[in-house]
């Protein structure tokens, strides 16, 4: 079977007739007719039911129709890829921060060397490892406690990844004007317990941070729950409604657009850490590489004051 043969037989199916095919496809009738023969007698099927008014497909030949455009589909993908390696590609992955939308955005209108394909996907924090070690993403953008350090570390020593520290933070809360400490300087645990708090949707790591405590108060012990695997759902509930949300200040600003504020905990002494994952002994792109130093000079030089030098 030839790729060439698949192409007559797709031609045959949208003209729904051998001499408008072989018209269109610059043959003879009697030469499209005799590849067709011969691609019955390779496959062991009769492929079409010849009509007066043209050809109709057999049940087999409907099953080649749809492989064959998905073969075809992929045959044109790989004529493209000595297309593609003109086109620079940058591949993310990242735990969910909304700075970090901000970030790729500003990047993207400021990069010099277009055009540039980007990929990113914003995941949970198991899922951020697994994509920069089967190669889904070349650099991943992580936030992790002190609760989840250890089996971050030993996860990434595992996977032989090397991590990059950008900077240090410590948890705030994010909240709207439908909730009533929205004018507060600073906010207690114990005045937090009265409201939801909104929330990804927990996996192994997010557990590990349960028996996290502020000011004597476990995370635990925050019983009302909402939680949504979508950013601008959080965002809508925050303006709408008395929920809240843990947060790094460096997001202070993209919360503040929406009217969110981000205010200090009392007596928190929960240690973030934030920083970028690759694979060990793999040179990073040029396109990465710009995006790191980008990130770094917009986000940590801003936030000078958690920047690990």
């Amino acid at each position: 079977m030839q790729f060439q043969q698949l192409i007559y037989f797709n031609e045959i199916i949208k003209a729904k007739s051998m001499n408008r095919a072989a018209n269109n496809l610059y043959l003879s009738q009697p030469s499209l007719s005799k590849s067709m023969q011969l691609l019955e007698e390779e496959i062991g099927t009769k492929l079409f039911i010849r009509t007066n008014k043209g050809v109709i497909l057999t049940e087999n030949g409907e099953k080649l129709a749809q492989y064959s455009k998905t073969i075809l589909a992929q045959l044109e993908m790989i004529k493209k890829i000595p297309q593609e390696k003109s086109r620079k590609v940058l591949n993310i992955a990242s735990y969910p921060l909304i700075t970090v939308e901000k970030v790729i955005a500003d990047f993207y209108n400021v990069y010099d060397f277009h055009p540039l394909v980007i990929n990113f996907e914003q995941c949970r924090l198991n899922d951020v490892i697994e994509k920069v070690e089967k190669s889904d993403a070349e650099i991943g953008i992580i936030m992790y406690n002190e609760a989840q350090s250890r089996e971050i570390k030993n996860i990434l020593r595992h996977k032989h990844l090397l991590y990059t520290e950008w900077m240090t933070d410590t948890w705030y809360v994010n909240l709207g004007k439908k909730n009533p400490l929205y004018h507060s300087k600073m906010i207690s645990m114990e005045e937090l317990r009265s409201f939801p708090v909104i929330r990804k949707p927990d996996d192994y790591y997010s557990s590990l941070s349960f028996y996290l405590e502020i000011d004597g108060i476990r995370l635990a012990e925050l019983d009302k729950v909402i939680y949504t695997n979508d950013n601008s759902s959080i965002i809508t509930m925050l303006q709408k409604t008395d929920v809240f949300r843990f947060g790094p200040s460096i997001s202070k600003n993209e919360f503040n657009q929406y009217g969110i504020k981000t205010i200090p905990i009392k007596n928190c002494q929960v240690f973030i850490r934030i920083g970028w994952i690759k694979r060990k002994k793999e040179i990073l792109s040029n396109e990465s590489q710009s995006f790191i130093e980008f990130f770094k000079r917009e986000i940590c030089e801003k936030n000078s004051e958690n920047l690990l030098l």
